[in-house]
């Protein structure tokens, strides 16, 4: 996949949200990617032209990534009906922000004042959903919902706990995190709405010592990942119904940081990072089934992969290979990889907006960034 890099002003969310769910687990955890799309229309991303002739109108993609300029990071997409959300952090002692992009330019939404970050969004019938938490300061999460991104009011605050990202599919949307003690060992936590309004707490299967970091809507419901203890294999868990969730038995290593999982037809495919501190590198695993993984290891560099999206039947990882700002694409059975920038930008959410192409949110330079990949 060849694209172009179309930059806004922003900063590296990766390596944040990466020590957001490690103070919410008994060991090491993998970065958040927040929430990603699942396909787009006809047509790969093709390179997206910066320049424009003099004199003329600035594009829709454009004005995507003129962001107003703020110090922190985004971990959150969502688009839909010509509106575009994006949640986060801003400020550095962790402020939950939003912005909203109503089709020609970007606005700070309005929110709760509430300390810590937003992980992330979805929509159910009318109500848009952000969730977050209050880490590393309070410990709890926080569902909020919208009708139009701009206005956002609190559904439900969770004490002793921490959301870490959200999905809808077949009349149902999901919150996942975990139930966090004074001590920050984490009990892996879902709960489930048909409305947006009305929240029940699922039952999760061997809860104890895990999180959930990372949730995706599949042909058959959903399926999850996270973390757990060093030394045992990376959970997963798989719900026919939002309600009740399954421990899967898998052959993921002990040394994998999942970060994103995307449903991919019909396979899973997880995104992170491979190897101990100090010797880390960005993979990919896929399955048919959550219990069996072919692992990718797609660069020998220090790094890891933080976001992961489906476009156009075709799988694009994002993250960091050194220090360079990454795109990987599966094609053909091999994978591609275009560098944007060299250092200091790292992506932490993909998501595929109609008329403008792929777009990216995270952070350069401690900024909140936005970016744009154009399809055809």
């Amino acid at each position: 996949m060849s694209v172009t890099l179309r930059p806004a002003i922003l900063r590296p969310m990766a390596v944040v949200i990466l020590a957001v769910i490690i103070a919410g687990c008994a060991t090491t955890a993998s970065p958040s990617a927040g929430t990603s799309a699942a396909a787009s229309p006809p047509g790969a991303p093709t390179p997206f032209v910066t320049d424009h002739p003099t004199g003329s109108p600035p594009s829709l993609a454009d004005a995507v990534v003129d962001l107003p300029s703020a110090e922190g990071g985004l971990n959150a997409i969502w688009s839909g009906d010509g509106t575009i959300v994006a949640g986060g952090f801003a400020g550095p002692d962790f402020t939950s922000t939003i912005l909203a992009f109503d089709g020609t330019s970007w606005s700070v939404a309005e929110v709760p004042d509430e300390p810590g970050q937003v992980t992330g969004i979805a929509r159910i019938g009318n109500r848009i959903i952000a969730v977050g938490n209050g880490l590393p300061d309070i410990r709890h999460g926080f569902i909020w919902e919208s009708e139009d991104g701009r206005i956002w009011h609190t559904l439900r605050t969770i004490e002793d706990a921490a959301l870490y990202d959200v999905i809808a599919g077949d009349g149902v949307i999901v919150a996942a995190g975990a139930d966090l003690d004074a001590e920050m060992n984490a009990t892996a936590m879902a709960w489930f709405s048909t409305d947006g309004a009305n929240w029940e707490q699922a039952e999760v299967a061997s809860a104890v010592g895990t999180s959930i970091g990372s949730v995706t809507a599949t042909v058959e419901g959903f399926a999850a990942t996270g973390d757990r203890r060093l030394g045992e294999a990376r959970p997963f868990w798989q719900a026919k119904a939002a309600s009740s969730w399954t421990a899967v038995q898998n052959d993921l290593g002990d040394q994998l940081l999942p970060s994103d999982i995307v449903a991919w037809g019909d396979r899973l495919a997880l995104a992170g990072a491979s190897g101990k501190s100090g010797d880390q590198h960005p993979f990919v695993a896929l399955s048919p089934d959550g219990q069996r993984w072919e692992r990718t290891i797609l660069s020998e560099a220090e790094g890891y992969a933080s976001a992961a999206v489906v476009v156009n039947d075709r799988l694009v990882v994002a993250g960091i290979d050194g220090d360079r700002l990454t795109l990987w694409s599966l094609r053909d059975g091999a994978w591609d990889a275009d560098t944007y920038e060299q250092s200091g930008a790292s992506i932490s959410a993909l998501t595929w907006v109609a008329d403008v192409g792929l777009v990216a949110v995270g952070a350069r330079d401690g900024r909140h960034a936005t970016w744009v990949f154009e399809g055809d």
